[in-house]
């Protein structure tokens, strides 16, 4: 019997394409695993007809559709690359059919390169907050140790002390314990009260609210801000932060496993949504500094292989 994996993404319509290229390495790396896929979206569902017969087609899986508006959060906080559709996730226990008692939540600006095995025999604590100061209601990877740092003190100020700062992502989620606790509740009114406060909206809420209450994950489940390729890839590339694959002057070490699947996706022939011949010039003058400074840091054997600023 295969081992089975609740998966659940939230996009707005401009993020189709993108949330095709996701799902799309997600299938591809776990044709072993019975994947469970939910797609929470706030459009019309017609314009995702052509990527649910895609993936009924290729993979034969068909991807359950579930309808939230997300004007509740039309007074919400964001910035350019982001939509409200990110505070969705705090909705996931209310959202999520009541026989879904856990799940991965992934970003679609993620590839998944391999197998999630490891994940989908996570084991999490039954117990609640009122029962157990261990209760864990989410799994999630560290931020990198300079946005962890900033982040932790940042949050720590407003009165929820930590040092440590988890990136939302990628999030193994307990939504058993999110019902049993009411946390869907709890997280809508934690983010209306401290709205003028946060700056990476739903990310900050999750954090404040599951303080010492969350499980950490290898950063092999979510590789953040790299800068070189590792000697062998992570499982899931989060290409976070406002410059992405798409865009044309990206360079993420990585860039090449976005368009890798997207060549398998109705997309294929769409690559960049910002190129200009103005660009060219400075791109390669910029490709060409950094390989200058790769081969002098490879020299001197001080390359670090795990952080990435774009």
């Amino acid at each position: 019997m295969k081992q089975r994996l609740n998966v659940f993404f939230a996009i707005g319509k401009f993020f189709i394409q993108y949330f095709t290229v996701s799902v799309t390495s997600l299938l591809e790396t776990n044709k072993h695993m019975d994947l469970n896929i939910f797609l929470i979206h706030d459009f019309d569902s017609d314009l995702l007809l052509e990527i649910l017969a895609f993936t009924k087609k290729k993979y034969d899986v068909e991807i359950q559709l579930i309808y939230q508006d997300s004007k509740i959060f039309d007074s919400y906080r964001i910035a350019d690359h982001v939509s409200l559709n990110t505070y969705l996730r705090l909705l996931l226990a209310d959202i999520i059919p009541k026989d879904i008692d856990n799940g991965l939540f992934l970003d679609s600006d993620t590839i998944i390169t391999g197998p999630l095995t490891e994940l989908a025999s996570f084991n999490f604590s039954t117990t609640t907050a009122s029962d157990d100061m261990g209760c864990k209601y989410l799994a999630a990877v560290r931020e990198i140790p300079e946005q962890n740092e900033s982040n932790s003190k940042r949050i720590t100020e407003l009165g929820f002390h930590t040092n440590s700062y988890f990136n939302a992502g990628v999030l193994l989620v307990n939504l058993k314990n999110w019902r049993t606790d009411n946390i869907s509740a709890k997280l809508i009114e934690m983010a209306s009260s401290y709205m003028d406060d946060l700056v990476f909206w739903d990310q900050d809420v999750l954090n404040m609210f599951f303080l010492n209450k969350w499980d950490e994950l290898d950063s092999k489940f979510n590789a953040l801000n790299m800068i070189w390729k590792r000697k062998k890839p992570p499982l899931i590339i989060h290409f976070a932060g406002s410059s992405k694959p798409w865009n044309y002057l990206n360079r993420h070490p990585y860039k090449s496993f976005y368009f890798k699947y997207l060549l398998l996706t109705p997309y294929k022939n769409i690559k960049y949504t910002d190129f200009s011949y103005s660009k060219i010039p400075y791109k390669y003058y910029r490709d060409l500094r950094h390989f200058v400074n790769y081969y002098r840091q490879s020299c001197l054997g001080n390359i670090n292989k795990k952080v990435y600023h774009d």
